[in-house]
């Protein structure tokens, strides 16, 4: 586990002559820990696109990427926003203390992800295709429930393919 309460479920497969089906979630799994979930929610990226970063106060995420690949991208800011002290003011602090951590899902890694509420995300599809993302929160979309940092906030380079 790369970061504290950040899992991941391989999903099922099924393949015959029609095509396949991702079975993603049970409310029995063990990734819910018997939890309810809320709403079930579609994402579309456009290649190139990044959408970043954001974390909820009250709200867990579980994520799958069902069609194409994407890059997401996660950092625990737990530790800060539960002092009570907030980002304004401490963003090169945040910068030096939350190290951002990289997963790769999608057709070429089906799982699904929990992110726990406090740990910032966002995503980039990768390559010449367009992604598709789905999940699941336990709460129902709350706008005030969504703080927000820039896309490029621990540097563009990010979100750079890193040619090795």
């Amino acid at each position: 586990m790369v970061l504290e309460g950040v899992e991941q479920k391989p999903l099922k497969f099924h393949l015959d002559d029609r095509g396949y089906v991702y079975e993603i979630v049970r409310h029995t799994d063990e990734i819910f820990r018997a939890g309810e979930f809320r709403q079930l929610t579609f994402s579309h990226l456009f290649p190139g696109a990044i959408k970043a970063f954001h974390f909820h106060r009250k709200q867990t995420d579980w994520v799958a990427c069902v069609q194409g690949n994407v890059r997401l991208v996660l950092a625990d800011f737990r530790e800060f926003w539960n002092d009570g002290k907030g980002i304004e003011g401490r963003e090169s602090l945040l910068r030096q203390k939350v190290v951002p951590k990289q997963f790769f899902l999608g057709e070429k890694n089906p799982v699904f992800l929990r992110i726990p509420k406090g740990i910032w995300h966002g995503y980039c599809a990768l390559g010449h295709q367009p992604a598709s993302i789905m999940y699941v929160t336990d709460q129902v979309y709350d706008p005030s429930d969504e703080y927000r940092v820039p896309w490029d906030f621990f540097g563009k380079e990010l979100w750079e393919i890193q040619n090795k």
